[in-house]
């Protein structure tokens, strides 16, 4: 529905050569009816036609047009709203499926295979699986876990040297006091006092020895004091009392 406002001195209808209506200076509306208009739009019209402003121009003549276009069904553009919702919608959504399918592929799953093939650490093995390297971090990862296994393998090879150290220095004043303790029972004329001193110097031994290893600070850095006459004659000391013992 489309009208057409125009002012006038004077004007008429006519129909079939007969004036139906006619008025002097006014306005005179000119309507144009489609099939699809509806009473809606008819309404809409009037109203802006009672309220139409008259402007004067630079003369002082007054005259004003007004062109009307009906709006379009509001169901059809809530429709086409719908739709392109509907579409935008399903897109994102098989990007985030696309996105979490990728994200699982290339980072989730590498994770898991490293954190199964982990599970071999306390062995000291570790066998890195071939996707770890699909990304830095996952390689920077299976990289460390490496690392971790040789530290492993050389922790309990430390491990197994110094239980073997210890048990070996733990034996040589144990074997000095248990040899000069049954030499004096079965010799009653073994029981000197250099013989007693014997037992105690190793008692002292045995008992530093034990004190060094329950003592954390003395684990990391343990020294040696290897000048040659100290060593040669603790040396000559020991040897001498394993000879007495035998």
């Amino acid at each position: 529905m489309r009208a057409v406002v125009q002012r006038v001195t004077e004007g008429d209808v006519t129909v079939e050569n007969q004036v139906t209506g006619s008025i002097g200076n006014g306005f005179v509306v000119l309507l144009g009816v489609e099939d699809t208009d509806t009473e809606k739009d008819a309404e809409y019209l009037a109203d802006k036609i009672v309220g139409l402003r008259i402007i004067e121009d630079a003369d002082g003549a007054q005259a004003t047009v007004m062109v009307y276009t009906g709006l379009s069904p509001v169901n059809a553009t809530m429709q086409t709203l719908r739709m392109q919702i509907l579409y935008i919608s399903l897109i994102v959504a098989a990007a985030m499926i696309l996105l979490v399918y990728l994200m699982n592929k290339h980072i989730a799953t590498p994770l898991l295979r490293i954190n199964d093939a982990a599970r071999t650490l306390p062995q000291g093995t570790y066998d890195a699986p071939a996707s770890a390297a699909e990304y830095r971090e996952a390689e920077e990862l299976n990289t460390t876990l490496s690392q971790a296994a040789v530290d492993i393998q050389k922790a309990d090879k430390a491990k197994r040297d110094l239980i073997a150290n210890v048990s070996h220095d733990l034996r040589t004043p144990l074997t000095m006091i248990s040899g000069y303790g049954e030499m004096m029972r079965d010799l009653p004329g073994e029981k000197t006092d250099e013989n007693i001193q014997v037992i105690i110097d190793e008692s002292h031994r045995l008992t530093y020895l034990v004190n060094d290893l329950l003592d954390p600070s003395t684990l990391g850095g343990i020294t040696l004091d290897l000048a040659d006459d100290n060593l040669l004659r603790d040396v000559h000391q020991t040897a001498g009392q394993v000879t007495r013992v035998c």
